[in-house]
């Protein structure tokens, strides 16, 4: 008679925490975005993990949905990783991540403003291949 019951709560519980609203396949809300991507498992456990949109990674990049999509375009020398699904794009963030982490690093020269007699010199050869052409 006890077993039943406790049973029975086990049961009752379970069917309650399947209506909880972080139950849902699908979430429409940036709650469900980690802030850092999860920790990578090994190949036969599987984590699962949000797809996100465009939009969605372009305010967590603080970036334009212009600036994604020109990251994705094939033509880039380094695409930002994205699923197609029909004609929209989606994004895993722990990839997105893994890109920003591991692309190479612009590295700017220090600029010099050129002298007087540079830029005149530089002037005087301009003239000099133009007169000899």
């Amino acid at each position: 008679m006890d077993r039943d019951r406790v049973i029975r709560k086990l049961v009752r519980a379970a069917k309650n925490a399947m209506k909880q609203p972080e139950f849902c396949a699908m979430r429409t809300t940036n709650e469900s975005v980690f802030p850092h991507p999860p920790a990578s498992h090994s190949g036969s456990e599987r984590h699962e993990e949000d797809f996100m949109t465009g939009e969605m990674i372009a305010g967590k990049l603080n970036e334009t949905t212009e600036w994604v999509n020109s990251m994705c375009r094939r033509r880039s020398s380094n695409p930002m990783p994205f699923h197609n699904a029909g004609s929209r794009r989606f994004f895993l963030y722990s990839e997105v991540h893994a890109w920003i982490m591991n692309s190479p690093k612009v590295v700017h020269s220090r600029h010099r403003r050129r002298t007087k007699t540079e830029v005149a010199a530089a002037q005087n050869v301009k003239k000099k291949k133009e007169e000899a052409a």
